[in-house]
């Protein structure tokens, strides 16, 4: 049963990656009993019949794999003319989804992609939880997760993206993996006694998670997750997602904006 006025939007640009994206927003759609919306935006000389067609099609497509899941009536579709980063984020603003799944390319094909790809200028403007989908994820661990892991950079702004975190899951008992990212003339002389607070109020705030913990030792962040991947599996990375202003974000991208280009595993930016 879904429930009204409740969605996940999918931008979607015919290729692979959307399709996958769109895939396993209908499983997750499907556990949380919401439904999916599927946008495209126009390009440039684009038809939009034959745009409205093909995502018509990706509809079919995703309700005949999925036939015990979801219905192709729980899936609504958008097709609207502009520049997508800017489509996506006025939609995304207007009808605030309670989450927004992208797909994306593996690591070793995103040096191909353009550096201010879509996802990336969503990612850092967008207010709703965006999900980065890899093409080689096994979406069937993304229904409803287990092990996540978080970014921590021990400030006023964990907890905020936890509690978005906690939402999103409430019902699922979380084994969390708190890593701990110190700035980099700290990473191996990071306090000991703030960090082990950190993980003991974790703890405490959410008593239904296992919470473990990890941290960023080396100057390259995705060789660290790797690590940590491998000594803790998760299904999930996440990060916290902060406002900043448009030079701020040229300047400084946010993790989960660097996070794309460097991680091959499903990546959640929580707003805060």
């Amino acid at each position: 049963m879904q429930t009204a006025g409740r969605q996940i939007l999918v931008p979607i640009d015919f290729s692979p990656h959307s399709l996958l994206a769109a895939k396993a927003a209908a499983i997750i759609a499907a556990h949380r009993g919401c439904r999916v919306k599927l946008l495209h935006a126009l390009e440039q000389n684009e038809d939009k019949n034959e745009a409205t067609s093909r995502i018509k099609a990706f509809v079919a497509d995703i309700a005949d794999e999925q036939p015990a899941t979801i219905d192709a009536n729980d899936i609504a579709v958008e097709v609207t003319e502009g520049i997508p980063e800017e489509v996506i984020l006025q939609i995304a603003k207007d009808q605030e989804p309670e989450l927004m799944v992208m797909g994306t390319r593996r690591v070793a094909l995103k040096e191909q992609d353009m550096v201010g790809s879509v996802a990336a200028e969503v990612i850092d403007g967008c207010r709703v939880p965006v999900l980065t989908v890899p093409d080689n994820t096994d979406i069937g661990i993304l229904a409803k997760p287990r092990a996540i892991a978080y970014l921590c950079m021990m400030d006023a702004d964990d907890f905020a993206a936890l509690d978005v975190l906690n939402s999103l899951f409430a019902e699922t008992a979380i084994h969390l993996t708190l890593i701990h990212v110190p700035p980099r003339r700290m990473r191996l002389t990071a306090p000991a006694d703030q960090w082990q607070e950190m993980i003991e109020q974790t703890r405490k705030r959410y008593p239904d998670w296992r919470v473990t913990a990890n941290r960023i030792t080396t100057h390259t962040l995705s060789d660290d997750i790797a690590r940590i991947a491998g000594e803790t599996p998760f299904a999930i990375l996440s990060t916290a997602n902060r406002r900043k202003n448009v030079v701020s974000r040229i300047l400084n991208p946010s993790i989960g904006h660097k996070l794309l280009f460097g991680a091959d595993c499903p990546v959640l930016s929580l707003p805060v």
